[in-house]
């Protein structure tokens, strides 16, 4: 087997949680490179909530969902990706990587549109610049799992056996709703991210897959 052989087998074998880590993880490092240096690469794939830079580079609609700027961030991510990602593969027994492919993507333009509308209606509201970062994406499959499947026990170190539903919540409160003030912007775009994994758990519940056209595609 070939070096090129290989690279392609172990990428397919590895797994869409560690492709879509992957991703972010090749696109942190140059990202905090550049800063290091004084450079602004962030400005190329961040969303920009500026309407004029966003019709400049409308590829940052798309982009802005695997870029991060903190360690902490990504790190977060990642982790909380994996997490709830393989509950959801689990759950589900979902094996074609679409699926939670289009989990993370339409969570993450879920959480742009809803970004940049309340950008447009409420301008004053907002201090921040530009978005980025996987959150919207990765809540979009942990209010998924966790509305698909709420009983699911999880075994966590020093609490024991504990339901989804409860973990999913913490989740949610402590990255969206405690203390607006801080990181606005990013807890609005939470709120799209999170309210389409809520719908799409609900459909799936009932049976419904959202996602069946996107695979089909």
């Amino acid at each position: 087997m070939s070096s090129l052989e290989k690279l392609k087998y172990n990428w397919s074998s590895s797994g869409i949680l560690l492709q879509l880590i992957l991703i972010n993880v090749i696109l942190f490092i140059p990202l905090n490179i550049s800063a290091s240096f004084g450079g602004n690469l962030v400005s190329y794939f961040a969303l920009s909530l500026n309407f004029s830079e966003f019709i400049a580079k409308p590829w940052t609609f798309l982009t802005c969902m695997f870029s991060h700027e903190s360690l902490g961030h990504i790190f977060s991510n990642m982790l909380l990706l994996f997490m709830m990602g393989r509950i959801f593969l689990v759950v589900t027994g979902f094996t074609h990587w679409t699926k939670i492919t289009f989990l993370y993507l339409f969570g993450g333009i879920s959480g742009n549109i809803l970004l940049l509308m309340s950008k447009f209606l409420f301008p004053g509201m907002l201090a921040a610049n530009y978005a980025l970062g996987a959150s919207d994406g990765v809540l979009a499959i942990a209010l998924a799992v966790g509305i698909f499947c709420p009983d699911y026990i999880v075994h966590l170190i020093l609490f024991g056996e504990v339901r989804l539903k409860w973990i999913v919540a913490v989740i949610f409160i402590l990255s969206t709703l405690i203390d607006l003030q801080v990181n606005t912007g990013g807890k609005i775009s939470h709120l799209g991210g999170a309210a389409f994994g809520i719908i799409y758990g609900w459909q799936l519940k009932n049976r419904n897959d959202l996602s069946d056209w996107f695979t089909a595609l």
